[in-house]
Protein backbone atom coordinates (compact mmCIF):
# COMPACT_ATOMS: atom_id res chain seq x y z
CA UNK A 1 0.00 0.00 0.00
CA UNK A 2 2.86 2.37 0.75
CA UNK A 3 4.38 1.92 -2.70
CA UNK A 4 1.05 3.03 -4.22
CA UNK A 5 0.91 5.95 -1.78
CA UNK A 6 4.47 6.94 -2.80
CA UNK A 7 3.56 6.90 -6.49
CA UNK A 8 0.57 9.12 -5.82
CA UNK A 9 2.45 11.59 -3.62
CA UNK A 10 6.06 11.54 -4.82
CA UNK A 11 5.51 14.82 -6.62
CA UNK A 12 6.55 16.58 -3.42
CA UNK A 13 10.08 15.50 -4.35
CA UNK A 14 10.04 18.10 -7.12
CA UNK A 15 9.07 20.84 -4.68
CA UNK A 16 11.29 23.36 -2.91
CA UNK A 17 12.61 20.73 -0.46
CA UNK A 18 14.37 18.78 -3.22
CA UNK A 19 17.86 19.65 -1.96
CA UNK A 20 17.33 17.71 1.25
CA UNK A 21 18.07 14.12 0.25
CA UNK A 22 15.75 12.36 2.70
CA UNK A 23 13.23 15.13 3.47
CA UNK A 24 10.50 14.20 0.96
CA UNK A 25 10.74 10.44 1.53
CA UNK A 26 10.66 11.03 5.31
CA UNK A 27 7.63 13.34 5.12
CA UNK A 28 5.65 11.11 2.77
CA UNK A 29 6.49 8.01 4.82
CA UNK A 30 5.37 9.76 8.02
CA UNK A 31 2.15 10.93 6.35
CA UNK A 32 1.36 7.34 5.36
CA UNK A 33 2.29 5.89 8.75
CA UNK A 34 0.14 8.47 10.53
CA UNK A 35 -2.85 6.88 8.82
CA UNK A 36 -1.69 3.42 9.92
CA UNK A 37 -1.02 4.45 13.51
CA UNK A 38 -4.13 6.59 13.89
CA UNK A 39 -5.95 5.46 16.99
CA UNK A 40 -4.01 2.39 18.01
CA UNK A 41 -0.35 3.15 17.52
CA UNK A 42 2.33 5.78 17.52
CA UNK A 43 5.21 6.88 15.34
CA UNK A 44 8.51 7.74 16.96
CA UNK A 45 10.61 9.89 14.66
CA UNK A 46 14.42 9.85 14.67
CA UNK A 47 14.31 7.16 17.32
CA UNK A 48 17.64 7.35 19.16
CA UNK A 49 18.44 3.70 19.77
CA UNK A 50 21.61 4.06 21.82
CA UNK A 51 22.38 7.17 19.71
CA UNK A 52 22.72 5.29 16.45
CA UNK A 53 19.30 6.73 15.49
CA UNK A 54 16.95 4.82 13.29
CA UNK A 55 14.63 6.93 11.18
CA UNK A 56 11.24 5.70 12.38
CA UNK A 57 9.75 3.32 14.90
CA UNK A 58 6.11 2.34 14.55
CA UNK A 59 4.57 1.01 17.74
CA UNK A 60 1.28 -0.79 17.42
CA UNK A 61 -0.77 -1.61 20.54
CA UNK A 62 -2.63 -4.89 20.95
CA UNK A 63 -3.87 -7.25 23.67
CA UNK A 64 -3.11 -10.94 24.13
CA UNK A 65 -4.78 -12.89 26.93
CA UNK A 66 -5.73 -9.65 28.67
CA UNK A 67 -2.16 -8.31 28.57
CA UNK A 68 -1.34 -5.05 26.76
CA UNK A 69 1.53 -5.41 24.31
CA UNK A 70 3.20 -3.28 21.66
CA UNK A 71 4.44 -4.46 18.30
CA UNK A 72 7.63 -2.58 17.39
CA UNK A 73 8.53 -2.00 13.77
CA UNK A 74 11.88 -0.44 12.82
CA UNK A 75 11.90 1.54 9.57
CA UNK A 76 15.16 2.78 8.10
CA UNK A 77 14.98 5.19 5.16
CA UNK A 78 17.77 5.43 2.60
CA UNK A 79 18.10 7.53 -0.53
CA UNK A 80 20.38 6.43 -3.34
CA UNK A 81 22.61 9.28 -4.32
CA UNK A 82 24.25 9.65 -7.71
CA UNK A 83 27.09 7.25 -8.35
CA UNK A 84 26.24 5.29 -5.22
CA UNK A 85 26.22 1.52 -5.42
CA UNK A 86 22.89 -0.11 -4.56
CA UNK A 87 24.73 -3.19 -3.28
CA UNK A 88 26.88 -1.10 -0.92
CA UNK A 89 23.88 0.93 0.31
CA UNK A 90 21.87 -2.27 0.87
CA UNK A 91 24.69 -3.96 2.82
CA UNK A 92 25.10 -0.88 5.04
CA UNK A 93 21.35 -0.55 5.57
CA UNK A 94 20.96 -4.24 6.46
CA UNK A 95 23.69 -4.06 9.10
CA UNK A 96 22.34 -0.79 10.52
CA UNK A 97 18.72 -1.96 10.60
CA UNK A 98 19.70 -5.28 12.15
CA UNK A 99 21.50 -3.46 14.98
CA UNK A 100 18.48 -1.22 15.63
CA UNK A 101 16.10 -4.16 15.63
CA UNK A 102 18.29 -6.16 18.01
CA UNK A 103 18.69 -3.29 20.46
CA UNK A 104 14.95 -2.62 20.76
CA UNK A 105 13.81 -6.22 20.17
CA UNK A 106 11.69 -5.19 17.17
CA UNK A 107 9.03 -7.51 15.83
CA UNK A 108 9.63 -6.37 12.26
CA UNK A 109 12.34 -4.52 10.36
CA UNK A 110 11.98 -2.64 7.09
CA UNK A 111 14.27 -0.64 4.84
CA UNK A 112 12.78 1.87 2.40
CA UNK A 113 15.18 2.71 -0.43
CA UNK A 114 14.27 5.73 -2.51
CA UNK A 115 15.94 6.01 -5.91
CA UNK A 116 15.08 9.35 -7.40
CA UNK A 117 17.13 9.02 -10.57
CA UNK A 118 14.89 10.83 -13.04
CA UNK A 119 16.18 8.63 -15.87
CA UNK A 120 14.57 5.57 -14.25
CA UNK A 121 10.89 4.74 -14.45
CA UNK A 122 8.62 3.23 -11.82
CA UNK A 123 9.33 -0.29 -13.07
CA UNK A 124 13.02 0.09 -12.25
CA UNK A 125 12.60 1.71 -8.84
CA UNK A 126 9.59 -0.01 -7.27
CA UNK A 127 10.38 -3.49 -5.92
CA UNK A 128 10.30 -5.65 -2.81
CA UNK A 129 12.99 -7.91 -1.44
CA UNK A 130 13.46 -9.94 1.72
CA UNK A 131 16.86 -10.55 3.27
CA UNK A 132 17.99 -12.53 6.25
CA UNK A 133 20.72 -10.87 8.27
CA UNK A 134 22.20 -12.86 11.15
CA UNK A 135 18.91 -14.72 11.62
CA UNK A 136 16.63 -11.67 11.40
CA UNK A 137 14.30 -11.15 8.43
CA UNK A 138 14.42 -7.63 6.99
CA UNK A 139 12.01 -6.49 4.29
CA UNK A 140 13.38 -4.07 1.68
CA UNK A 141 11.06 -1.79 -0.28
CA UNK A 142 12.29 0.04 -3.37
CA UNK A 143 10.64 3.30 -4.28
Amino acid sequence: MFQDFWRENAGIWASHIRGYQEAAPQLITQAFLQRVANGNGSIVREYAILRKRTDLMLKWKYRVDGINRAQKIVIEIKTIKQKQSYAKLKAEALRQTFEYAEICDADESHILIFDRDEALGWRETVFTDTEEFDGRIIKIWGM
